[in-house]
């Protein structure tokens, strides 16, 4: 449980979260790690560390190069169908620290919408938003809810990717059920 807990408190360092999406498909070395993020390989001995602790990292393979040890790290068990995914004793134990990530990444979007506003105000001939908003409401039952979010996750996972050099768009998926009748 308390690599739960310090796995929560890791989700605030930028660093940390960029070394969650470069090894969340592959084990890397800290050198590998270090040339997909542009850091030095040192900076990422003690987070690669504490993300250990937490166990938000596992050695998926051992090499020995001349008489050294070099360990691939991977954070591929945390992800389900590629997504970073939060439910159960996850986000029971961690909720504070989610809730508060979770907010950071809605706050930038809004930030972008309130950008993407002042450009149309500004100029009515520009189109090319930089952040979309979509609500939607469906009757489901617990089960239909569930499959409704796996295919989703599976949705954006299989999406293909037909512009490799094309823009990086974060997704922030939230369902919930309605209270009252509405």
């Amino acid at each position: 449980m308390d690599e739960i807990n310090n796995f929560g408190k890791l989700l605030f360092d930028k660093k940390v979260m960029k070394i969650l999406e470069v090894t969340k498909e592959q084990g890397l070395t800290i050198k590998e790690i270090a040339e997909k993020i542009n850091e030095s390989p040192s900076s990422l001995y003690y987070p690669v560390k504490k993300m250990m602790d937490a166990k938000a990292l596992i050695i998926v393979k051992e090499e020995k190069v001349k008489n050294l040890l070099e360990y691939y790290y991977s954070s591929k068990h945390l992800y389900m169908n590629g997504n970073l995914s939060f439910e159960g004793d996850m986000l029971a134990l961690n909720y504070e620290e989610i809730i508060q990530q979770t907010l950071f990444e809605v706050n930038r979007a809004i930030s972008n919408l309130k950008d993407d506003v002042m450009k149309y105000t500004r100029d009515s001939n520009h189109h090319e938003c930089t952040a979309e908003l979509n609500l939607a409401t469906k009757k489901l039952s617990y089960k239909d809810w569930k499959t409704l979010n796996q295919q989703i996750r599976e949705l954006i996972e299989n999406f293909e990717e037909t512009d490799k050099d094309g823009e990086k768009y974060n997704l922030i998926l939230a369902s919930y059920k309605s209270s009252g009748n509405s």
